[in-house]
């Protein structure tokens, strides 16, 4: 309790100071008597000490000078109501302080402290429009899913598949109206799960990102609790589709009238009248026929998605907390309570996306017991995740500072919102990893730093304040700091913020919740101060990853899982919609001069793209005129285009200020941004930029003559810098890109400049990245540039390219390299051509290298793959020849139509892999294939005898069950249920050599190529 009075005591003298309500003498004797109290840790002061003090310090003391002194005090703490008395007698001078003002003064400094704070950060501008969002995440995968029943018979199961395979290639190659349209792809269980994983977690997260299953309904669907877990996602209890879901059911094993109530709402796929179900059909029917159901049907999936551009995805637990009713109907939940719906005045109208400023707002002052105390906001670089929280923080501070102005605090006390970037924690410490262990009192402090403010609050009195009045924590930019450190350290740090509240909070948050009021113990803390989170979608690898890091609270010793409740809840920011695009620029540019943009965006592929982001939207606007000049005579627009040309205006705006040429202003900032990446920081003092600038001077020589000669001074360049834009300088001498994205299209702009320069090559990319992780901004800005870049310099960059990839000695580096590439693979991007890479070391899991065809082949022969772990990785149509393979691990990865020829396979270890349809006449000289692995003979199973009789034989022997003949086709493997046998086949007769397999279940069997192994 002293340290906090001590620290009132302190916070007085700065505020009597600024305010300047006090006379110098008398301050400073305030000054000496505080100075004393924290010396001799005593609120009573021996007063001839005191009086020595005051002497030594400011001068001459008269008794009556110091009454007088006192009686000042005494009547400034009385008029400001301090609840700070000063007890002069002969002996002792005893400061009084009433511990009641005392809370209230110091909350009353702590809320001022934080409104100035929320005030620096607030937004500029008046033509805002409010991003929407949803409860479920903007669609990322044009994916399908096949839903199945494994519980069928044999023949069942395999026509089951090869209809799936049928639609799978009908998705690759769809009619011709949609051959400019992304492709859709299929994802069916056996080909997509990975082994030895939580298959339920698998299967969630592909529902998740999945908004279309194609379903084989029989009447053992029913029956599977895999089934019944997928079909949960797309259709209701009752049968109707999912908002943003679409459930295409196919009656195979049964008729229309024999189905469940539940799926007949939705049957999509109606075999021709001659058929009874999908079983007849694809049984008996033609070729024609089974072509023309999968081309219908393959329309109806792309027209789908052609009218869903994004739609959002869909959580299959409803949350009455997000307020999301479907259209006429009721949400059926057990925890469902209708006083509450009845309750409330506001009804969110699920209509693909909500106003999620407003949403948010209801969320932290809602007071009844079924809101959470978490909340995710979630979106991509530019998509408004800043914009949103300085609007909610500005609209609750209107809120908050309304109530105070009213007195109107006492039956409703508002919230009060405490905006903090996390970004400035980067810099704050000379090792970033240090984040994760500093107690959440240093981070409060270091994030609130730097504001400006002269009148500082400590940490430990903001967490008090937000234990005993209702306040929203808005942590701006998670993924900004999180991807400085790894998984462990992420949740060290989400640890360290939920500790703002006890423990037992979070486990009351679960009772309650759970409406268990038998365990409703008040922990005392509002129950309205909460805590929003905000982070880039895209910093979670994938869903479950994402789902996981949502639940860390759970693993915080914060209580239990109650049920399906959830003390979060996510939302996810959507593109602009094409009326949020209207009318942003209606609202900047005025009607008319706004269709005229949009005709020209509309008609500029990357620009309607990019206009669905508020951050690029902008910058079109106001680069409107130079796009339209600059599609003339280039038509690759893309994102570095606009932050090229809005570099280029400021810099010809102060052409006169400009010391340094723009085009090398450009490439100073390009390997400026490159060194703070390569450090893994985001800011730079002035002396150390001034240190850096000079370092590498030679790279400018124009700057070198102008330093080096004394026609300016370093600080003067600076200056120049700084006349960019956008760079900035803070008030503690920082200097620092003005927003993310600009950061990461200059490093971009850095990588490709020291690509084109570089004259070593011996050390590959191990001088450029340096650092582990790019991150999938900066890969697409180098893309981009790479491609606006249509001179002698692309030339450059890809001739340097291939020698510094294949020179590069550090696994990070290479590992860079490659994900550079795969990217621009897997988004059809162009790139530079691979040319024998260098792959050695890598670490490849769930690379899919699939997109080729029988008359468009990858050709990777000769690369490096020694010493590389290669795990669930699928490979099609790729010249893998003359491959160097020694000591590399494979691991259950997928190889069809691959040429894989002379492969040097000293040492390999294969585990589990399936090749389909390989050249392989030289693969295993060294060697002999583990048995773990699958092989399908390349030319297919034959033969010799053609005999009418040994026919029937062998399909009377197999029926309902499998069959593999050898390939020389004198041996026949019969399996099934009952386990397998071997058969050796004559002229005209088949004969059971042995039962091997006597009663395990078979699924799949196949002969090696050289058939000496199944």
């Amino acid at each position: 309790m002293l340290d906090k009075k001590i620290k009132y005591l302190k916070a007085t003298t700065q505020n009597l100071r600024d305010e300047e309500l006090l006379g110098n003498i008398v301050l400073r004797q305030w000054e000496v008597i505080v100075d004393l109290i924290e010396h001799t840790r005593s609120l009573n002061l021996d007063k001839p000490v005191l009086l020595k003090k005051t002497e030594s310090d400011i001068g001459l003391v008269t008794p009556e000078n110091f009454r007088k002194r006192m009686s000042m005090l005494n009547q400034e703490f009385s008029d400001n109501n301090l609840g700070i008395e000063i007890k002069n007698s002969k002996s002792s001078v005893v400061i009084a302080i009433n511990d009641k003002k005392l809370n209230a003064n110091l909350n009353q400094q702590t809320a001022e402290f934080i409104k100035q704070s929320n005030e620096h950060n607030k937004l500029e501008g008046d033509k805002l429009i409010a991003p929407k969002a949803s409860s479920r995440p903007a669609q990322s995968k044009r994916q399908v899913l096949f839903s199945y029943s494994w519980e069928s018979d044999q023949e069942e199961l395999s026509i089951q598949r090869k209809f799936a395979d049928m639609l799978e290639n009908g998705l690759k190659n769809p009619p011709s109206e949609y051959k400019d349209s992304p492709k859709v792809s299929l994802f069916i269980d056996h080909k997509g799960f990975k082994l030895g994983e939580d298959q339920i977690e698998q299967q969630d997260a592909m529902c998740q990102e999945t908004p279309i299953a194609v379903i084989c309904y029989t009447q053992k669907y029913l029956y599977s609790a895999a089934c019944n877990r997928e079909i949960d996602y797309y259709l209701t209890k009752d049968g109707n589709n999912i908002p943003y879901r679409r459930a295409l059911i196919l009656p195979f094993d049964c008729t229309h009238s024999d189905m469940d109530d539940r799926f007949k709402k939705n049957l999509s796929l109606i075999p021709p009248p001659d058929f009874i179900n999908g079983l007849d059909f694809f049984s008996s029917a033609s070729i024609a026929s089974k072509k023309d159901l999968i081309g219908q049907l393959v329309r109806n999936i792309y027209n789908w998605f052609e009218e869903n551009p994004n739609p959002p995805n869909f959580d299959k637990h409803y949350d009455v907390k997000n307020k999301l009713k479907e259209t006429g109907d009721s949400i059926d939940l057990a925890f469902q309570s209708p006083e509450y719906l009845k309750g409330n005045t506001q009804q969110y109208q699920y209509e693909g996306a909500i106003d999620i400023v407003d949403l948010m707002y209801d969320w932290s002052i809602d007071t009844t017991d079924f809101e959470t105390r978490l909340f995710y906001l979630l979106g991509d670089f530019g998509s408004g995740k800043s914009t949103s929280c300085q609007m909610l923080t500005k609209k609750l501070m209107d809120n908050y500072n309304d109530k105070i102005a009213k007195n109107d605090i006492y039956n409703n006390q508002p919230v009060l919102p405490i905006y903090l970037d996390l970004k400035k924690l980067l810099n704050a410490f000379s090792n970033q990893k240090d984040i994760a262990i500093q107690p959440i009192s240093s981070l409060f402090e270091t994030m609130l730093s730097s504001t400006g403010i002269t009148k500082k609050v400590s940490g430990d009195s903001i967490i008090q304040f937000i234990n005993e009045y209702p306040c929203l924590l808005i942590f701006d930019g998670f993924d900004e700091v999180g991807q400085k450190l790894n998984a462990q350290q992420q949740t060290g740090l989400l640890n360290k913020l939920l500790e703002i509240f006890p423990k037992k909070v979070y486990q009351q948050d679960l009772n309650r919740l759970n409406q268990d009021s038998n365990q409703k113990t008040l922990s005392g803390v509002p129950i309205n101060s909460r805590i929003l989170i905000s982070c880039r979608t895209h910093f979670f690898k994938n869903y479950a990853e994402q789902e996981a890091f949502h639940q860390l609270y759970y693993r915080h010793e914060a209580g239990f899982i109650a049920g399906e409740i959830k003390n979060y809840q996510i939302y996810y920011l959507l593109p602009f919609t094409k009326e949020q695009i209207e009318n942003y620029l209606i609202n900047c540019l005025g009607k008319a001069d706004a269709e005229k943009a949009l005709r020209f965006i509309n008609n500029v592929h990357d620009l309607s793209g990019l206009s669905e982001r508020p951050l690029m939207l902008n910058l079109i606007m106001d680069l409107l005129p130079e796009l339209q000049k600059e599609f003339q005579n280039n038509p690759n627009i893309n994102a570095s285009t606009l932050y090229r040309m809005l570099f280029d205006r400021v810099g010809l705006r102060d052409n006169e200020k400009h010391l340094i040429p723009l085009g090398e202003k450009r490439k100073l900032l390009g390997r400026f941004a490159l060194y703070l990446w390569q450090q893994g920081i985001t800011t730079l003092h002035v002396e150390a930029l001034d240190e850096w600038l000079l370092c590498n001077l030679d790279d400018y020589p124009q700057l070198k003559i102008k330093l080096t000669s004394g026609l300016c001074e370093p600080e003067v360049m600076l200056q120049d810098l700084h006349n960019a834009s956008l760079l900035v300088r803070d008030n503690d001498d920082e200097y620092r890109f003005a927003h993310t994205s600009f950061f990461e299209f200059f490093v971009a702009v850095g990588i490709f400049d020291s690509v084109v320069h570089c004259s070593n090559y011996q050390q590959g990319f191990d001088l450029i990245f340096t650092k582990d992780n790019l991150g999938k901004e900066i890969v697409q800005f180098l893309l981009d540039w790479r491609l606006s870049n249509n001179g002698s310099e692309k030339v450059k960059f890809d001739q340097n390219w291939q020698q510094l990839q294949k020179a590069s000695n550090s696994v990070t580096s290479r590992q860079i390299a490659f994900d550079i590439w795969y990217f621009s693979y897997r988004e059809n991007q162009e790139f530079t051509v691979l040319d024998k890479p260098n792959w050695q070391n890598l670490n490849l899991v769930g690379i899919n290298l699939d997109k080729q065809s029988e008359s468009n082949i990858l050709d990777l022969s000769g690369i490096n793959l020694s010493n590389a772990s290669i795990e669930e990785c699928s490979f099609s149509f790729i010249n893998f020849s003359k491959t160097n393979l020694t000591q590399t691990y494979f691991r259950q990865n997928k190889f069809d139509a691959c040429k894989i020829e002379d492969w040097v396979n000293e040492k390999t270890v294969f585990r589990g892999n399936r090749f389909n349809n390989c050249l392989t006449p030289n693969m295993w000289k060294n060697s002999s294939l583990p048995h773990s692995n699958l092989v399908t003979p390349s030319n297919g199973s034959r033969i010799e005898n053609n005999s009418p009789n040994l026919q029937q034989l062998i399909h009377e022997k197999s029926s309902g069950r499998l069959s593999c003949l050898h390939p020389d086709g004198t041996q026949l493997v019969i399996a099934g249920h009952s386990g397998a046998s071997l058969w050796k086949i004559t002229e005209d007769n088949i004969v059971c050599l042995h039962h091997f397999i006597e009663e395990d279940t078979v699924t799949s069997c196949e002969f090696s190529p050289d058939g000496t192994q199944l």
